[in-house]
């Protein structure tokens, strides 16, 4: 696959859900902001997160703290329940 492929493929759809749910705003509220099904919001968070913390390992390996610093604090605002 080509870089323009890739980059055609990226959905930023969920991106100002996801940063409202990291700034701590109610899940009824972020519910209004789209009509993707809960579940899939859910998933999504999930998924942000994951690669948090895949990102912070490997920040963690090849000896980046400041990478591993922003990476933990991500992670820690989006798992906030």
């Amino acid at each position: 696959i080509t870089p323009t492929e890739y980059r055609n493929q990226l959905n930023f759809g969920l991106m100002e859900v996801s940063y409202q749910w990291a700034l701590g705003t109610p899940f009824s509220e972020i519910c209004k902001l789209t009509s993707i099904a809960e579940g899939n919001v859910v998933r999504n968070i999930t998924q942000i997160d994951q690669a948090c913390r895949e990102v912070r390992n490997a920040a963690r390996v090849i000896g980046d703290s400041a990478l591993f610093q922003k990476m933990e604090i991500a992670s820690q605002k989006i798992k906030r329940d």
